[in-house]
């Protein structure tokens, strides 16, 4: 009786050497050694070797892009999309045979690592603006302390002074996604 190999991407010399033993190991569960189990096996072993590169892949080129926290949720956005398409593009190239279930696998660690940096993005943004405004009102908070605007005229003197901090405030720059007007 012939036998062929299910159709998947043509094997590597790496996946081509695991043959035996793959072979040998179902022999011994006692499963029949059949060819598609074996080819089946390897698939799966290939495919989520390819899911751990990819996912890796990702996380250290968004590690290399991103600089927490980014200016707007856009350049964070431009950065995923670009790591996502580079890890789909390693995946997609290694993956064999049917591997939708693996790419969904790999979307969802992608997924769950963008939404970490889209949760500590928002977190470091919103330190970088408490420490910059707390700085940026020292000088009202030392007025107060003086009792400097509870003498007449004091009150006009603070507006004054809360103008010049939040135009400041509204001048730094990079302060992140959770600045706002």
């Amino acid at each position: 009786m012939k036998k062929t190999v299910p159709t998947i991407k043509m094997f590597t010399g790496s996946v081509f050497a695991h043959l035996p033993n793959t072979h040998v190991d179902l022999f011994r569960q006692v499963e029949l050694a059949c060819l598609d189990k074996v080819a089946q096996k390897l698939t799966d072993t290939e495919n989520e070797k390819a899911v751990k590169e990819a996912e890796k892949l990702f996380e250290e080129q968004m590690e290399k892009l991103v600089t927490l926290p980014t200016e707007t949720a856009d350049e964070l956005n431009d950065i995923y999309t670009k790591c996502n398409k580079e890890a789909f593009d390693m995946f997609l190239k290694r993956a064999l045979g049917n591997s939708e279930r693996y790419r969904d696998k790999l979307q969802g660690a992608i997924a769950a690592t963008f939404d970490d940096y889209c949760k500590r993005n928002g977190a470091e943004s919103s330190k970088k603006c408490r420490r910059l405004l707390k700085e940026l009102f020292q000088e009202i908070d030392v007025k107060f302390a003086a009792n400097v605007h509870l003498v007449p005229g004091g009150y006009s003197e603070y507006l004054k002074d809360r103008t010049i901090a939040i135009n400041r405030h509204n001048q730094t720059p990079q302060k992140g996604v959770k600045f706002t007007h």
